[in-house]
């Protein structure tokens, strides 16, 4: 998890060009989280006809509290959106371009198969890898891995991800509904969301050793492909101050 707390990107965020360049390839993981938490909520929380009662209702709840939150939050102006388009409207304000992530769910919706999808638009091959990771292990139908992937490569470092970012680009008060985002994420997250995923993890798992051993690695390489993601970002802030980024690169 250091590798992520301490990740030089952070601080390479010194300009609004910069900021703009980050929020276009971390839009990617903002989109592709929702579908780790259908995951589990298709899972703990299942919408079956007829109805049958959640075999844990704890962890139900929190599940459907996440789908609440992230489907229809309220936003900086007081109106309901998923967090997803907050970060949509986040990119417009400050100048970002929304067109490779637009691109890429409107093949998704167009009917092109996922994993098609990911290997033919020109994305960085580090996006992809990640693209790639998160959808992989939904297709396992590993609730355990799912669990893994969402609680120790999203919930629990989110906070400090984004606590890094908003300590070290001064230029986000030139971005505020990007702020807001980012500090509501944090407070959901850090006060909220963190503690109840642990729980998730220890009814995914039981007392199943290998599991627990599984959802380890499984972990490990959801922080691994962030890192690559964010070095890969890192490494084009630092060679160039007018970057910008299209599926035409």
């Amino acid at each position: 998890m250091d590798r992520l707390i301490d990740h030089s990107v952070y601080k390479n965020l010194k300009s609004i060009d910069d900021v703009k360049f980050f929020m276009q390839y971390h839009a990617f993981a903002v989109w592709d989280f929702m579908s780790l938490v259908k995951a589990l909520q298709t899972h703990f929380a299942p919408t079956t006809l007829p109805w049958f009662n959640p075999q844990n209702t704890d962890v139900a709840r929190f599940i459907n509290e996440i789908v609440l939150s992230e489907e229809s939050d309220m936003d900086s102006e007081g109106n309901y959106r998923s967090h997803y388009a907050m970060y949509l409207n986040a990119m417009s304000e400050v100048g970002a371009s929304t067109e490779p992530i637009e691109t890429f769910v409107g093949e998704l919706k167009d009917g092109t198969p996922l994993f098609e999808t990911i290997a033919g638009l020109n994305l960085p091959v580090e996006l992809k890898q990640f693209l790639k990771f998160t959808f992989e292990t939904i297709e396992s139908r590993d609730i355990h891995k799912i669990a893994a992937a969402f609680t120790f490569g999203r919930e629990d470092i989110i906070p400090e991800m984004f606590l890094q970012v908003l300590k070290n680009s001064d230029e986000l008060r030139n971005a505020p509904k990007f702020r807001y985002y980012l500090e509501r994420h944090i407070e959901l997250d850090g006060d909220e969301h963190g503690p109840m995923a642990l729980k998730l993890m220890e009814v995914a798992c039981g007392q199943d050793k290998t599991k627990w051993l599984e959802a380890a690695e499984c972990a490990r390489r959801a922080i691994d492909v962030r890192v690559n993601l964010w070095s890969m970002i890192d490494r084009k802030l630092s060679v160039s101050t007018q970057n910008t980024f299209s599926l035409a690169d």
